[in-house]
């Protein structure tokens, strides 16, 4: 006759799963492990020794145990006792004892002692397979739950190392920038903007510079400071003492300073560039987030009705550029280093200055190419019609002292 459906085969699942049967009588052990091998079990080992069981499971421990609680010279107690000192602990082995003794107390002493179900002798073929599937599905699952939390203790670790790690970086960071606030470590140098089509300075960029040896460059330092919530503070620092200088530029000069557009919205911002606003350009770098464009736009038209004129930073770097520009409609485009680079030999690059050029004229802005260093750069350049540079070619940035500067450049040797 056939098996029913509910003790047939073994799982494929749990077919592989490593049993390990104990009882001193040798037909109860023959007849349990052809049941189970019958119903798909195929690595069943037995032991009449438990002595010998008890080290076999210690050295490997199964996926189950089947173990007789009436033993000569070790009973199951005994054994489920010696067993749990010696596993570790966090080796989950599931036990079904097997025992003639039905009485309540010791169904009841066998489940304290780690006994995960029971088997009563004489057994019954289908009890067998039912409850040695069921254990076993119950192991894979705990299994399978204990290995997901370890992954998750494991994450969770990991990740608050890394959070510590991370909070220690930024508080060092925090730290350094703040000395630089308290200690005003941070000077001021100037690169002239000159008009190409004659050897004319019209104004200078500001540029920040750190007093503190490092490596660093200035836009990681005004980067780490927005990073700490100290972005704003840095750049005001930075354009007040820039702005100070402007006294000592020739009338007819700008100063150009550098602001992200979150800082243009702080009152500070717009007082400090009220000292002498006609003379005035904020460059807004389009890396710099800025996602309340109307916020933006509405606050900068409080700077152009003061006279202080608009311009976009490295315009070209990046796609963000187009939507900027259109948006803004700035006073001044900078065309950046990169797009400069090499434009003498590089059609890509000429055409896309020569369409920011274009878009310059019908807007009335004025566009200054940046980081000219060749004078072939600089000869393309003005042959595209861009009417204003800045570059080592033309100029490197410089302390300023209170004595008068040049009104005219020449091209740089070194």
């Amino acid at each position: 006759m056939h098996e029913t459906a509910d003790s047939g085969k073994a799982n494929l699942t749990l077919a592989n799963s490593r049993i390990v049967i104990v009882d001193d009588v040798e037909l109860n052990l023959t007849l349990l492990r052809r049941i189970l091998v019958s119903a798909g079990w195929k690595r069943v080992d037995t032991f009449t020794d438990p002595k010998a069981a008890l080290e076999s499971c210690l050295v490997s421990p199964p996926d189950l145990l089947l173990l007789d609680l009436h033993m000569p010279h070790m009973d199951g107690f005994s054994f489920l006792e010696q067993l749990h000192d010696g596993l570790a602990h966090d080796v989950f082995l599931p036990i079904i004892v097997i025992s003639g003794d039905v009485t309540t107390k010791t169904k009841r002493r066998v489940l304290a002692a780690g006994a995960k179900d029971f088997l009563t002798k004489p057994l019954d073929r289908f009890e067998v397979v039912f409850r040695v599937r069921n254990t076993l599905e119950t192991a894979q699952f705990y299994k399978a739950v204990s290995e997901r939390n370890s992954f998750l203790q494991g994450f969770i670790e990991d990740r608050t190392i890394t959070e510590r790690e991370q909070g220690a970086r930024t508080k060092e960071q925090h730290e350094r920038i703040e000395q630089v606030l308290v200690n005003d470590a941070l000077s001021i140098v100037f690169q002239p903007i000159c008009e190409l089509g004659s050897n004319r300075i019209v104004g200078f960029e500001s540029l920040s510079r750190f007093t503190e040896e490092t490596q660093r460059s200035p836009e990681r330092w005004f980067a780490d400071a927005a990073q700490v919530g100290l972005g704003a503070e840095l750049e005001l620092l930075a354009l007040s003492k820039a702005l100070d200088f402007l006294q000592f530029l020739p009338a007819k000069h700008f100063m150009s300073v550098n602001a992200s557009p979150a800082v243009t919205m702080d009152p500070k911002f717009i007082s400090l560039c009220s000292v002498d606003p006609r003379r005035v350009v904020v460059e807004l770098t389009e890396h710099s987030p800025a996602d309340d464009f109307p916020a933006i736009i509405e606050n900068l038209k409080r700077f152009r009705s003061l006279g202080i004129r608009v311009a976009v930073d490295d315009a070209g770097a990046a796609f963000a550029g187009l939507e900027f520009l259109v948006r803004l409609r700035p006073d001044v485009i900078k065309l950046d280093r990169t797009l400069v680079a090499g434009i003498d030999s590089d059609p890509v690059k000429r055409a896309m200055a020569a369409a920011l050029v274009l878009f310059a004229r019908d807007i009335g802005a004025t566009v200054i190419g940046e980081g000219i260093v060749r004078i072939d750069e600089l000869e393309t350049l003005t042959e595209l019609g861009c009417e204003w540079g800045q570059g080592f070619l033309l100029g490197r940035p410089s302390t300023m002292s209170s004595s008068p500067w040049p009104e005219h450049w020449s091209i740089s040797n070194d």
